[in-house]
């Protein structure tokens, strides 16, 4: 029973050493630039001081905006039933 025992808890410390060695490698290639995508476009789209900017035309962006409220806050009711699902 005594060398049955010492065996179980050399082969869970062996299991825990496996487990806990793959939380220290090292990340690969992909997982290093992970992210970077994301970064560069929020860094893209965010105002500095002193960055030079565009103007829109005022009628222009108040037409962009009238057309973007009547079409986005109201979409179109769905004409067709795509997906029928009866429960009985």
């Amino acid at each position: 029973m005594k060398h049955n025992n010492s065996t179980l808890k050399l082969q869970l410390l062996t299991l825990l050493a496996a487990v806990l060695s793959g939380c220290a490698t090292e990340p690969s290639a992909t997982q290093k630039e992970f992210g970077s995508s994301v970064k560069h476009m929020i860094s893209a789209q965010t105002y500095e001081p002193g960055d030079e900017t565009t103007g829109l035309d005022g009628e222009k962006s108040r037409r962009v905006m009238d057309t973007y409220r009547e079409d986005v806050a109201k979409p179109k009711a769905v004409e067709k039933q795509i997906i029928n699902i009866q429960l009985d």
